[in-house]
């Protein structure tokens, strides 16, 4: 059967292999069978970023939040993404969001940290580098 999920699947254990071209194809294939598909749109940006292409990682990133706006996942991503291109203002709305729909992340509280500290909002920044801590 070809099945959405088993294609986001193969396209998981290929990227952990650096096979990205590979779970390219395989994500946006998951995508065919559902656009709708939160995880494909997801790992797809995810693997583009990692390929440099940046604008269609968050062109997909943007369409997981759209179909799940609460996948605190998503939402690191876009920022992750937004924050290489030095876009802090744009990256700091969604760390938050991020933060708060998974607050025990740490890794997401260093990098809001980061994006804060980046815009000289160094009190936030100093709460959200404690947290990552703890």
């Amino acid at each position: 059967a070809d099945s959405s999920n088993a294609h986001v699947g193969l396209g998981l254990a290929l990227a952990k292999q650096s096979k990205l071209d590979e779970a390219v194809r395989h994500y946006r294939r998951a995508l065919e069978l559902d656009p709708t598909n939160v995880h494909a749109h997801t790992n797809l940006g995810l693997a583009l970023g990692r390929q440099g292409k940046r604008d269609q990682a968050i062109t997909h990133f943007r369409t997981a939040i759209e179909v799940d706006p609460r996948n605190a996942n998503a939402h690191g991503a876009l920022a992750l993404s937004l924050a290489i291109q030095g876009k802090f203002a744009e990256a700091i709305p969604n760390y938050r969001k991020a933060v708060e729909l998974d607050p025990k992340r740490a890794d997401t509280h260093f990098l809001l940290g980061y994006a804060l500290a980046r815009r000289g909002e160094l009190d936030e920044a100093i709460v959200h580098f404690r947290t990552s801590l703890k």
